[in-house]
């Protein structure tokens, strides 16, 4: 009798595609989609549930769900909002690409003052006659300076560009740290997230907040 009722037990915990999806369109996991978590950690969720209790969440058991499906996150060890810094590894491809220019401008510099010593002719003759030149020599040396200060001035201003980015568009004092749900903006510090009821740049209502820690 007891190994027929554990079998029957068994069987009650398992769950069928069907079943799950049936779920999926229950109060909790349509809750826990609307903060923003993907679909197949909220199935995930949802099956671990019914094996473990043979039970599927009910409507006020939502915020467990979405507790599950951050535990599940968390082990898969990914962020749902990772993207967010998404325009960061272009920049830092257009910095590096910038800094490595600067050394080829110093060499073509070095080949440029090296070229007149390595071909002078010892003729007088041709000395005279290559005199017109020389103007145009020290405009060329003039320009590189000119380009280096150009290739100054970018990066500085990227760099800018960069710091401004990741300060608190309320009080433009502390960096951005609290991602709002469901839009997933990040664009306020702590302090400030906590007064505000609508995401600043979206208007959309806030109904949660995640932290973040930019490396």
């Amino acid at each position: 009798m007891q190994s027929q009722s554990q079998t029957q037990s068994q069987e009650c915990h398992q769950v069928t595609e069907d079943y799950l999806m049936f779920l999926m369109s229950s109060s909790a996991a349509i809750s826990a989609l609307e903060m923003g978590i993907e679909a197949s950690r909220v199935k995930s969720a949802l099956k671990q549930k019914v094996k473990t209790t043979g039970s599927p969440y009910l409507e006020r058991e939502a915020d467990q769900l979405i507790i599950a499906c951050m535990d599940i996150q968390s082990e898969e060890g990914s962020s749902a909002f990772d993207e967010g810094s998404s325009a960061s590894p272009i920049f830092c491809r257009r910095v590096v690409r910038t800094r490595e220019h600067i050394p080829e401008s110093s060499e073509d510099s070095d080949e440029g003052e090296a070229a007149p010593a390595a071909v002078a002719p010892p003729d007088p003759v041709k000395k005279e006659l290559e005199k017109p030149l020389l103007p145009l020599q020290s405009s060329a040396t003039k320009k590189e300076p000119s380009e280096k200060r150009d290739t100054q001035v970018t990066l500085e201003e990227e760099n800018r560009l960069l710091k401004e980015a990741r300060l608190c568009k309320v009080c433009l004092d502390r960096e951005v740290v609290i991602v709002f749900l469901p839009c997933a903006h990040l664009v306020t510090c702590s302090d400030c997230a906590q007064s505000l009821t609508d995401c600043p740049l979206c208007r959309q209502p806030i109904k949660a907040t995640v932290r973040t820690f930019l490396s």
